[in-house]
């Protein structure tokens, strides 16, 4: 009966990682999307018409879920930790992996990167949207668009300052 709580516990925590991650990569593939949408508007167009809707949104989506479950995996398996016991040996080198695995995900890629991808993006799409004078109702879609990225993305720095403190500290 415990041992089945402590691997619902781990499947748990390793999903809830996974979802945090789906949801960090998603915020970087929508920014992306919103630069490349404002800073060569008439080049994206042409990409969506010929890509379709639904490609266009597997091209997104495929690879952050995929990118998710591989940076998640460590976590997912520590089930099989609950149910074969280690050696001391063994034990500390499970610890030592596991220091330096939170160290480059989710540190380096949920927090750290993401800030400064958002940051340089975001400063580019600012920057694009203020050279067009009169956009066209398209672009000035992109532009709006554009915009409720950025609120998202400042939200998300400010909501995720707490937890990079914690990481680093």
């Amino acid at each position: 009966k415990n041992t089945i709580l402590s691997i619902l516990c781990s499947l748990s925590d390793g999903l809830c990682h996974v979802a945090i991650s789906v949801s960090v990569f998603m915020t970087i593939t929508i920014t992306i999307e919103r630069y490349s949408a404002i800073s060569s508007p008439f080049t994206y167009q042409i990409k969506l018409t010929r890509r379709g809707y639904w490609k266009s949104i597997s091209y997104y989506v495929l690879p952050v879920i995929t990118a998710s479950v591989i940076f998640n995996l460590p976590k997912v398996l520590h089930i099989g930790r609950l149910l074969s016991p280690m050696s001391r040996y063994h034990e500390k080198n499970y610890i030592k992996a596991g220091i330096i695995y939170q160290i480059v995900h989710p540190l380096t890629t949920t927090c750290i990167l993401p800030i400064v991808i958002f940051i340089i993006l975001n400063y580019h799409i600012v920057k694009a949207s203020k050279r067009r004078f009169l956009p066209s109702g398209k672009i000035a879609a992109e532009i709006n668009l554009a915009k409720i990225m950025m609120r998202i993305v400042i939200i998300f720095i400010i909501l995720n300052i707490p937890r990079v403190s914690l990481s680093i500290y």
